[in-house]
C-alpha cells in the first residue's frame, strides 16, 4: 500500500471485535487470513457475514492455526485468473519472469478446499511479454526497490501470486522462495546451470 503496488483493499486486525466491525462494514465476498504460516490452508474465502465470523473464530478464538491466527487480514475477494510469478533478484536486477499455475481445489473441477496446491502446469497459455512486462513494471520491480528503500534489500528468489482482474494485476501474496509445487514444472524448463545463477545473485550480477 506504501509504495501503491496494485492490490486488494485491506484491513489488519489483531483485536477480534474490530474484526467483527469491519466486516459489519464491507461487501461480500470477504477473504479471511490469518497472518501467518498455516500450511496453506489460513484462507477463508467468505460468501457471506457468518461464514466471515465463522473463519474469523476459527482462527482467532479456536486457534487452529496456533499463533498464525492472532492476527488475521481481511480483505476484498479479487476475482479473475490466478498466476504465480516468479524471478531471481540481486536486490537490485531482477531476472526475466517466470509463470506458472497450480490447482488450488482438494477435488476435481474447481470444487472442495483450497490447498497449498495440488500440482501446477507452466508456461500458461496467457502469459505473453506483454503482460510479463506489465506485471514486472507495477509489481516486481516495485517490491524490490522498496525492500531497498526499507534497508531489506532481498536476494533470491522472489515469488508473487497475482490474480489478474479487470483492472489489471494484484498481489495476493509475496514469498521469497520457488514455490510448492511450482518449482517442480519450473525447473525441468532451465536451461542454465541453477549454480551459476544463484553465484549471479550473490555477486551482484543477476543483470
Amino acid at each position: 500500500e506504501k509504495y501503491n503496488i496494485p492490490t486488494a483493499k485491506f484491513g489488519v486486525f489483531k483485536k477480534i471485535e474490530d474484526a467483527n466491525l469491519f466486516i459489519k462494514n464491507s461487501k461480500f465476498p470477504l477473504v479471511v487470513k490469518a497472518d501467518g504460516l498455516a500450511s496453506g490452508k489460513g484462507v477463508a474465502v467468505c460468501q457471506n457475514r457468518d461464514e466471515a465470523l465463522s473463519a474469523l473464530d476459527n482462527s482467532m478464538i479456536q486457534r487452529v492455526f496456533g499463533a498464525s491466527g492472532d492476527c488475521v487480514l481481511i480483505e476484498e475477494c479479487l476475482a479473475g485468473q490466478e498466476v504465480s510469478v516468479f524471478a531471481f533478484t540481486d536486490g537490485k536486477h531482477l531476472s526475466p519472469l517466470v509463470a506458472a499455475c497450480d490447482y488450488k481445489r482438494a477435488f476435481d473441477n474447481d470444487l472442495g478446499p483450497n490447498t497449498g496446491g495440488m500440482g501446477s502446469f507452466s508456461p500458461p497459455a496467457f502469459w505473453t511479454a506483454n503482460l510479463s512486462k506489465e506485471i514486472r513494471d507495477a509489481i516486481m520491480d516495485p517490491i524490490i526497490q522498496a525492500m531497498g528503500m526499507e534497508g531489506y534489500e532481498f536476494k533470491g528468489v522472489i515469488y508473487a501470486g497475482l490474480m489478474l482482474t479487470v483492472d489489471g494485476p494484484k498481489v495476493i501474496e509475496f514469498n521469497c522462495r520457488l514455490g510448492d509445487p511450482e518449482t517442480q514444472v519450473l525447473l525441468p524448463r532451465m536451461r542454465s546451470d541453477l549454480v551459476d545463477v544463484l553465484l549471479a545473485i550473490v555477486d551482484g550480477k543477476v543483470e
